[in-house]
């Protein structure tokens, strides 16, 4: 036996079916409280990853930032889902009447997300040779206080190609999607 919701077996299939919910009310409990407990545990685990790479000075301390990023993306991605589950409704009605605002903040952010790190990268560039800074390097050219150090955490991975290849790639993959998603809707 399924907590799905059936779809009536008619000849058409209108934007009012795709809005509407499928989920039965223990399957959305289910799943909201599984992405909910997903994400709690990846806060802990990317907040050890970045941890361990402010600690090792190795080829290690690039897996583990990265690694950090990754699980702190996924963590914000299992809370995303919960949220989206446990208010359908709502944001199949944003969806249906603010899509087209939607499309353009989401190219906006698109544009932000490929922008701001390549000025971050020239940045990082000026303070001295790809793969030897530090963070107290970092923060020695930003100046002193917790938000320098914390931005410094920041900007210690963007010193490496691979950081800077992914980040152009999520935002090139990103693009493509966004539009694609709204040429669907």
């Amino acid at each position: 036996m399924t907590n799905c919701v059936k779809l009536p077996l008619s000849g058409e299939f209108t934007s009012e079916h795709a809005l509407r919910s499928r989920w039965g009310p223990d399957a959305r409990r289910r799943a909201v409280r599984w992405f909910a407990v997903l994400g709690l545990v990846a806060v802990p685990a990317a907040l050890l990853l970045g941890f361990a790479a402010t600690r090792t000075t190795d080829s290690t301390q690039v897996v583990a930032a990265l690694g950090a990023a990754a699980v702190a993306v996924a963590a914000i991605t299992c809370f995303g889902a919960a949220l989206v589950i446990q208010f359908a409704e709502a944001v199949g009605w944003l969806l249906a009447r603010f899509a087209f605002l939607i499309f353009i903040g989401a190219v906006l952010g698109i544009v932000v997300v490929a922008w701001v790190p390549a000025l971050l990268y020239q940045h990082v560039e000026a303070i001295g040779p790809p793969g030897t800074l530090t963070v107290d390097k970092l923060q020695a050219s930003l100046g002193e206080g917790a938000a320098a150090r914390l931005a410094a955490y920041g900007l210690w991975p963007l010193q490496f190609r691979l950081t800077r290849d992914i980040i152009a790639m999520v935002g090139a993959i990103g693009f493509v999607s966004i539009f694609a998603s709204f040429a669907i809707w």
